[in-house]
C-alpha cells in the first residue's frame, strides 16, 4: 500500500492512501454539511422568524439518529434514553446535572445563534462566532483551577481584532444581532467547560451517547417557548408571496421542507465533525474548524449576495490567523508561554 507522511504532535506518522482519503472525504463533507447548514438556518429564518422550532427540529433529528446508530452500534448495551434515566435515577446525581448543564448551555448557544440569523447576515453571526475561544478562556479561568499561558491570551487579541474589522462597516448588522452571536459564544464556551467538568467524573463520555442526551434533554427545554413564542410566530406569520391569490403558493410547505433539511444536514454536520476528531488530535480539529468558518462565511455571502470588503476581508484572514494561534498554543507538545492550559473539548459542533 503506498504510504504517505503526516506530522502527528510533534512526530512522524506513516498513514496509508486509504485513511488519507477517508479522511479527506469526511473533511469534505463536514463543510459541505456544515454550509448546508448554515444556509438552511439562514433561509429559514427569512421564511419565518422561529429560532425556538428550527432548534428543537435540529435536535429532534439529531436525537432520532443518535438513538437508531447507538442501538445498532452498542448491540447489547443500555440505549442512549435508557442510560439517561438511569443516571437520573442513580445515587449519585451529579453526572446527570452535569449533562443536563452541557445541554442547557448547548441549546442556548444554538437558539441565539438562530436568533442571530434572523437578524443579521450569515457570514456576518459566522464571523462574530469565531471569537469562541475568548469567552472559553474567559469561562474557563472562571470555572476552572486552570490558567492559560500568555501565549494564549495573546492570540486573543488578532482574533477580537479581526472580527472587529470583519463586522466593520457591515450595515445589516444591527445591534442585537451583534449580542445574540457573542452570547451565542458564552453558550457554547460554556459547554465546553461543562463537558471538561464531566470528564472529571467519569471517563471521557461517548461521543455519540453524550450528543444524543444533550439533544433529548434539549428538546424538553425548547417545548415551553415553542408552545408560547414560536407557534404564535408561525401562526400569524405571512405565509403568501407577493399577489398569491390561492394557497397553492403558499410558502408554509416549503419552510416545512427547509426545516427538515435543515435537521438532516444539521445532523450529519456534527456527525462528520466527531469522525473527523476521531482520526485527528484537537488541535488539527481546531485548524480544520477555524477554516471551516472561512468556507462558511464566503459560501454565505455568495449565496445571499453580500458583498465583502477588503477591510472585512483582511478582518476575517486576521480572525482566522489568531483562531490558529490560538489552536497552537493548545498543543500538548507546545511549551512556550508555561502554565497550564484551558483546554476547549469540540465535542459536538458549534
Amino acid at each position: 500500500m503506498t504510504k504517505l507522511f503526516s506530522a502527528y504532535e510533534g512526530g512522524i506518522a506513516t498513514v496509508d492512501l486509504q485513511k488519507a482519503l477517508e479522511l479527506c472525504g469526511l473533511v469534505t463533507l463536514w463543510y459541505g454539511s456544515a454550509v448546508l447548514c448554515i444556509l438552511s438556518s439562514k433561509s429559514a429564518m427569512l421564511m419565518c422568524p422561529a429560532p425556538f422550532l428550527l432548534c428543537t427540529t435540529q435536535f429532534i433529528t439529531a436525537s432520532v439518529f443518535c438513538v437508531i446508530f447507538y442501538h445498532f452500534s452498542n448491540p447489547g448495551k443500555a440505549g442512549v434514553i435508557a442510560e439517561l434515566m438511569s443516571s437520573r435515577k442513580s445515587a449519585n446525581k451529579t453526572e446527570f446535572q452535569m449533562v443536563v448543564l452541557i445541554s442547557f448551555c448547548y441549546t442556548l448557544g444554538f437558539i441565539l445563534t438562530n436568533m442571530a440569523f434572523s437578524l443579521a447576515n450569515a457570514n456576518s453571526v459566522e464571523t462574530i462566532k469565531a471569537a469562541e475561544p475568548i469567552s472559553s478562556v474567559i469561562l474557563g479561568q472562571i470555572f476552572c483551577p486552570e490558567y492559560a499561558s500568555w501565549f494564549t491570551y495573546a492570540s486573543l487579541l488578532p482574533i477580537w481584532f479581526g472580527v472587529s474589522m470583519a463586522c466593520y462597516g457591515d450595515s445589516a448588522f444591527p445591534l442585537w444581532g451583534v449580542v445574540f452571536a457573542m452570547a451565542s459564544n458564552i453558550g457554547f464556551s460554556g459547554r465546553a467547560v461543562a463537558t471538561k467538568k464531566l470528564c472529571t467524573l467519569k471517563e471521557k463520555p461517548d461521543e455519540t451517547m453524550l450528543f444524543g442526551q444533550i439533544s433529548i434533554i434539549g428538546i424538553a427545554l425548547l417545548v415551553p417557548p415553542v408552545m408560547l413564542i414560536d407557534i404564535s410566530v408561525v401562526t400569524n406569520n405571512r405565509w403568501y408571496s407577493k399577489g398569491a391569490v390561492s394557497e397553492a403558493q403558499s410558502n408554509f410547505v416549503p419552510f416545512l421542507g427547509v426545516l427538515l433539511f435543515n435537521g438532516l444536514a444539521y445532523t450529519v454536520y456534527n456527525l462528520a465533525s466527531f469522525l473527523v476528531l476521531t482520526r485527528t488530535n484537537l488541535v488539527t480539529h481546531a485548524v480544520l474548524n477555524a477554516c471551516r468558518r472561512v468556507v462558511i462565511i464566503l459560501f454565505s455571502a455568495w449565496f445571499f449576495s453580500v458583498s465583502i470588503s477588503a477591510v472585512n476581508i483582511w478582518g476575517i484572514v486576521i480572525a482566522v490567523v489568531g483562531v490558529l494561534w490560538f489552536a497552537l498554543s493548545k498543543s500538548p507538545g507546545f511549551k512556550l508561554g508555561a502554565a497550564s492550559s484551558v483546554s476547549v473539548l469540540p465535542t459536538v459542533a458549534s
